[in-house]
């Protein structure tokens, strides 16, 4: 096993999985970043939730699985909120104060073959 759970593929892309379009954007520079079509996926937020809660049932190394298992999830909820997490757009802007999209396109899993459709003229 490759033990990717933490950094993702870091060690072969030099990116956490999870990085923001503006880490991205950081390494590549200005002009490198813009030359290219940049798309995401995102979730329905409570879709993401319900992902995000049984991840951590499962994740026996995860840093929040012992305080997860215990909760059901309306707890789990409330737990979540109040830790303040970042939302999915604060992994395609340029910062909290600015907001500006850093990314070209937002696919959504609900549309996927329609997004993917879009991607894919975009990119021919």
């Amino acid at each position: 096993m490759m033990n990717w759970h933490n950094d993702g593929m870091k060690q072969f892309t030099g990116y956490h999985k999870h990085s923001t379009a503006y880490e991205v954007k950081q390494k590549f520079g200005d002009n490198k970043f813009h030359s290219y079509f940049k798309f995401v996926f995102v979730k329905n937020p409570f879709d993401l939730l319900v992902s995000l809660y049984f991840y951590l049932l499962q994740s026996k190394n995860h840093l929040h699985h012992q305080a997860v298992i215990k909760m059901e999830f309306n707890s789990f909820l409330k737990w979540h909120i109040n830790n303040a997490p970042p939302l999915q757009m604060d992994y395609l802007a340029d910062g909290k104060k600015n907001r500006r999209l850093l990314v070209d396109y937002i696919g959504r899993f609900e549309t996927l073959s329609d997004d993917i459709s879009v991607i894919s003229t975009e990119l021919t």
